[in-house]
């Protein structure tokens, strides 16, 4: 979050900016900042970084956002594991996933309240959740995917007040500064995938919606408590040829994918952009091979863009 401060000649009261990462602007005029207030204010922020830890994507990524008073860097890794579990019918299969999730967000402040000082804050998230999701088969290489995922995530917050920043150490923490949450997140899902498989290539495009109840419990401080929904669609493609290569017997395919990425919401732009686009390259080795069950290897880079955010992402899957 981005914290301006700035001092008002009003019955000796003090002004307090917010910006949560690097977002939306709030004036809050009192001697300290009201408990009952900081939930609704930063609550949109915080479930936010908490969403975005948790997706069930194996995925590393690093975004930057940038905003007219500071810059923001976000870094994301998660790792999902998922198993088959049942084979219900022959359309119908049944499989449970778990994923570990870590976020550190980080900027540094200026505070025009005491000139020369600087705010150094960092948010940390991490957590784990699980759930269950069906795979349905239809006809014309469709697969309906409903799921639904619950979770648990530590949120803390820890600051550096330098120079003369210092002076502003009594006033913010334990609410705004060096604080710690707990949130638990329940995320109901649907996905549509679409896979179009020949010896020359296989091309696969995903959908999905994703809706998350995201609330705080075991504050720290009460101020912080928060309850937020939360909700994120997206449409993925993926292309993969293979090369006219021959390793050990199996043949390298060469990957190209792209993809989008829209917040859903009243605080769809609580992280400070709305939406995110990728597109990206790889390889997947073997795509295919004499053995039965080869072990498989993928390894895909990405550029993430869109509107004040730039990014990379990097990600490795092993199947066997």
């Amino acid at each position: 979050m981005l914290y301006g401060l700035r001092r008002r000649r009003r019955v000796g009261s003090a002004a307090l900016a917010l910006v949560s990462l690097g977002m939306a602007s709030v004036s809050v005029k009192a001697q300290s900042v009201p408990g009952a207030t900081l939930g609704p204010l930063l609550g949109p922020g915080y479930a936010q970084m908490v969403n975005l830890s948790s997706s069930p994507d194996f995925t590393t990524a690093r975004y930057h956002v940038h905003s007219p008073v500071t810059n923001t860097r976000i870094d994301v890794t998660r790792l999902p594991l998922s198993s088959r579990v049942h084979e219900w019918t022959e359309t119908i299969a049944i499989e449970t996933r778990l994923t570990a999730g870590y976020l550190r967000s980080a900027m540094e402040l200026p505070t025009s309240a005491t000139p020369g000082g600087k705010v150094d804050t960092r948010w940390v998230a991490y957590g784990l959740s699980g759930g269950v999701a069906a795979r349905i088969a239809f006809g014309n290489e469709f697969t309906f995917v409903p799921a639904l995922d619950i979770g648990a995530t530590q949120l803390e917050n820890h600051t550096d007040y330098l120079g003369p920043a210092a002076a502003l150490q009594p006033l913010f923490d334990g609410t705004l500064f060096n604080w710690r949450s707990h949130a638990w997140q329940l995320t109901p899902s649907v996905g549509l995938d679409w896979l179009s498989e020949t010896l020359e290539r296989r091309l696969q495009v995903k959908t999905h919606f994703a809706w998350s109840r995201v609330a705080s419990f075991g504050e720290s401080d009460p101020a912080l408590q928060f309850r937020r929904s939360v909700g994120a669609a997206s449409v993925r493609f993926d292309r993969t040829m293979p090369l006219a290569w021959d390793w050990f017997g199996y043949s390298p395919s060469w990957v190209l994918l792209g993809g989008h990425t829209a917040f859903l919401g009243p605080s769809r732009d609580a992280l400070g952009f709305s939406w995110v686009s990728e597109l990206g390259t790889g390889f997947e080795w073997p795509s295919r091979g004499t053995s039965a069950s080869p072990v498989g290897v993928r390894a895909t880079v990405s550029a993430l863009f869109g509107a004040h955010v730039r990014g990379l992402t990097a990600s490795v899957r092993v199947s066997f």
